[in-house]
């Protein structure tokens, strides 16, 4: 499963923007910073800060993901918003750890999650360990508990959320967050030698790259859009039950 992982990481990497571009259907990350009036909204996006209209009523400090248009008046227009799991609004709420080590660990360790489980113990235990860091490994111990396997780190600085479910022997539910692709989620089947893997996507772009650039002779791929797609863990839910 990781090496297929790495490849939509690699196709988010190939296709991240150094700056801005208008009019693509390729997601955009947004951080809502304050509304204007009426429909018009000041937004963050990337190092930028700039104003677009929204048809949708957005909420101030929440990030989407979403397409911006400039039409002929060269006014900015928010579309396809999608708002991101609650996790992306803090910082600390990602582990300081790049992918390629956690995949490196994934394929090169025997026993994978038994390490990474025993490594988030020791850092809970670690005097060091910030507050947010032991919340955030808390969670992880928690979704683990309810057989989930919940990772918010860094892809070359940017946020990415990796999730994924063992339903039986031949079958791997997973979740993938990318900044620059929207959320994924997906079903991989064990069928002797054959690996049969679908994802669903939200947004166009990301559909026609993942056609485009995941095709193997050894794995069959379907790749399908969608409207509606949740996290399989959301830390958010868990603190509500805690609350309740």
């Amino acid at each position: 499963m990781i090496r297929q992982i790495k490849r939509v990481a690699k196709i988010s990497q190939q296709s991240s923007y150094s700056k801005i571009t208008f009019n693509t259907n390729l997601p955009l990350s947004i951080t809502v910073l304050e509304k204007l009036y009426q429909n018009q909204y000041k937004l963050q996006v990337g190092k930028q800060e700039l104003k677009a209209r929204s048809n949708r009523t957005l909420s101030v400090n929440k990030q989407y993901w979403g397409i911006l248009e400039e039409n002929k008046e060269a006014i900015l227009n928010l579309s396809h918003l999608v708002q991101k799991p609650e996790i992306y609004n803090s910082n600390s709420a990602f582990l300081d750890i790049e992918f390629d080590l956690f995949a490196q660990l994934l394929e090169e360790d025997p026993t994978p999650i038994q390490t990474l489980k025993k490594q988030m113990v020791e850092k809970m235990l670690d005097a060091t360990t910030s507050k947010e860091e032991f919340l955030t490994l808390t969670y992880m111990l928690l979704a683990q508990n309810q057989g989930i396997f919940h990772f918010p780190i860094f892809l070359e600085g940017k946020k990415i959320l990796l999730q994924f479910e063992k339903q039986d022997l031949h079958t791997t539910v997973f979740y993938l967050a990318f900044e620059n692709l929207g959320p994924i989620r997906g079903i991989i089947r064990e069928n002797g030698k054959i690996l049969d893997i679908s994802f669903e996507v939200m947004f166009d772009k990301s559909y026609q790259l993942l056609q485009k650039e995941l095709k193997q002779n050894d794995l069959h791929i379907t790749v399908t859009r969608t409207d509606m797609m949740v996290p399989l863990f959301n830390p958010s839910d868990v603190l509500l039950d805690v609350k309740g």
